[in-house]
């Protein structure tokens, strides 16, 4: 349940799109509601129906299914928690936040309402971003006098923040963003806004670039949704000439540079699959996840979410374990033309730099 089909590249690759369309449907909402938990594994969004919604979460072995507020997960609507939206999702997707009124459901355990300072009259409050241990989460609220004010509750303690409404937080917590600034317990605002944030909280994303503390601005090629945990692979969307009205999914990585990712994937997606958007991605950088479109016998173009599984890139000898003999594989092979070579990597049919960059990009990976 929940998917139409899992897709392998060429022979012997891990590469895998998996292609999501049936149970209830999200497309319609995907760009506001979807997240990816950290490990990849859970997808996360609302169905909506008005004024109110249902969380919802995806995972490859069970499809779809609605949050109950024991802690419990269900096929059956009529036995689903309802809420407003659900907005962030902790690194194993055992914990899950949002709004209205803000909550914090535990897989397990329950739904918590009392997350926002108790001593403000609160006429509507959102929980917003959650740390990947689950154990911090900021959000936003409005007071009797329709004023917004910010919070973070940590550990079971409330208290108000100067961030209103963070976006996403860094993994411990301490730091979080939203496209007005970045701001960190121990300094305060500093550094710019963004629409997300990297693990240790040093590296912000948002529009076309990439900010680095310590080292500044770095443009990306593209609409920047989303970073790696270690801020050096960022993904979204690229504008497509000749109106710029589509778009087409697209990640940077450190060293390497901007990737149009129905290139760069254009043997697994061969004409049937586009990729229009990466939303969000594990903190490994393994599991992208994004919306596109699909091709069906009629001919015509319907609506997916897909999450794009990368393993094994630059493993080219396919022993799970990226290393010098995957180098020295490379560079023995340097210069060769020619189709399915396991040495190049990046699928464009000769052996260069390019796919040396790829492999020292991820060494040392699944040793």
């Amino acid at each position: 349940m929940g998917l139409i089909g899992i897709l392998s590249w060429s022979s012997g690759s891990a590469e895998r799109l998996i292609v999501i369309t049936d149970g209830p449907s999200l497309y319609a909402t995907a760009t506001s509601y979807l997240k990816l938990s950290r490990d990849g594994r859970v997808l996360l969004g609302t169905t909506v129906s008005s004024p109110s919604g249902y969380p919802i979460i995806w995972t490859e072995a069970e499809g779809w299914r609605y949050l109950r507020a024991d802690g419990g997960l269900t096929r059956n609507r009529q036995e689903a928690m309802r809420s407003n939206f659900a907005w962030h999702i902790a690194y194993d997707g055992s914990v899950i936040v949002g709004g209205n009124p803000a909550y914090r459901w535990q897989q397990g355990i329950g739904v918590d309402y009392s997350l926002p300072p108790s001593d403000v009259p609160w006429i509507a409050t959102e929980a917003t971003a959650v740390s990947w241990d689950g154990q911090v989460i900021y959000g936003v609220g409005r007071d009797l006098s329709n004023r917004l004010i910010g919070w973070r509750w940590r550990n079971g303690v409330a208290e108000q923040v100067p961030i209103i409404g963070a976006w996403d937080c860094s993994a411990d917590g301490s730091c979080a963003v939203n496209p007005q600034g970045r701001w960190c317990e121990d300094r305060g605002w500093s550094g710019p806004g963004g629409v997300a944030i990297s693990a240790d909280g040093r590296v912000v994303v948002n529009r076309n670039w990439r900010w680095m503390e310590g080292r500044g601005y770095e443009l990306v090629g593209g609409w920047a949704f989303t970073l790696s945990g270690d801020g050096r692979i960022v993904a979204g969307a690229v504008d497509l000439p000749p109106d710029y009205i589509e778009t087409s999914a697209f990640w940077w990585r450190e060293g390497i540079g901007f990737e149009d990712l129905n290139y760069t994937y254009r043997n697994l997606l061969g004409d049937r699959y586009r990729l229009e958007r990466v939303l969000w991605m594990s903190a490994d950088g393994r599991y992208l996840m994004g919306i596109g479109e699909r091709k069906e016998a009629d001919g015509r173009w319907y609506g997916m979410i897909y999450i794009l599984d990368t393993q094994g890139r630059g493993d080219v000898d396919r022993d799970g374990c990226i290393d010098d003999a995957d180098l020295l594989a490379v560079l023995f092979a340097f210069g060769r033309v020619g189709s399915d070579l396991s040495e190049d990597v990046n699928g464009d049919g000769v052996v260069e730099i390019q796919d040396l960059l790829e492999v020292l990009f991820y060494l040392g990976n699944g040793c």
